[in-house]
């Protein structure tokens, strides 16, 4: 069951679960972004030519000027859940960077650290009995053991056939620019599109599965949540 709000039991405030996964280039180059924010996944597609591919994924085309206030445009105080600090300092740069404010009430959670948490104490020993995943034929970009893929297994849920693990960037790379040379979505190769499509059932498995580890993780004990700051002078430092 997917977790959608969450109440302070001391405070009695009730905050929204943000569940977001960004795809980017090691140098920060964002393609796009998923979201649930309780009703489903969303996808933003913030390439300025992958927007072109966004009516043909259901997508939101957005500029990154654009993506603090989306994310916390809801009046309820909001919970951002990523897997890892990743998403976390994303937000915190893109706030710095365009001069925006993430609002006070705001809490990050950190899924994989609580994930970590609840593998420790409530399926002891479980993770290091799974098999290896090997996803790709290099043993480097292999899915590590606490990996988000790795420890959806816990709950049942297996990493599709096409997920790509360590290639996900070069399908974006591939695409966009089969789009810009061709000028449009339509106009890119078979090839092409292809490589788009499971660029993009990637980035919807992470936040479906980590909406769904979340959920069986809650249902266990709140006590395995890991939540962090959003430090925005630490950005500006």
């Amino acid at each position: 069951m997917k977790l959608s709000e969450i109440t302070d039991s001391n405070t009695g405030t009730t905050y929204r679960l943000v569940y977001v996964d960004i795809e980017q280039r090691k140098n920060g180059h964002l393609y796009m972004f998923g979201i649930d924010r309780g009703d489903g996944y969303e996808p933003y597609f913030v390439d300025e030519h992958f927007k072109l591919a966004a009516n043909n994924y259901g997508a939101t085309p957005i500029h990154e000027s654009q993506i603090v206030e989306e994310i916390f445009a809801d009046d309820q105080p909001v919970i951002v859940v990523g897997y890892t600090e990743a998403e976390l300092w994303w937000l915190v740069d893109l706030a710095h960077r365009h001069k925006l404010e993430i609002p006070d009430t705001a809490v990050y959670l950190d899924a994989k650290a609580t994930a970590q948490k609840w593998a420790r104490t409530s399926r002891r020993g479980e993770l290091r009995q799974l098999p290896d995943l090997l996803a790709s034929r290099k043993k480097r970009d292999r899915p590590r053991l606490k990996s988000l893929v790795s420890i959806a297994r816990l709950i049942g849920i297996e990493m599709p056939k096409d997920y790509g693990y360590g290639i996900t960037s070069e399908r974006f790379r591939f695409a966009i620019e089969s789009i810009r040379k061709r000028g449009s979505f339509e106009a890119a190769t078979p090839t092409a599109k292809s490589k788009a499509t499971k660029a993009v059932k990637h980035n919807r498995y992470d936040v479906e599965t980590m909406a769904a580890l979340v959920g069986v993780i809650s249902e266990s004990s709140a006590d395995n949540f890991v939540f962090k700051a959003f430090d925005l002078e630490q950005a500006a430092a």
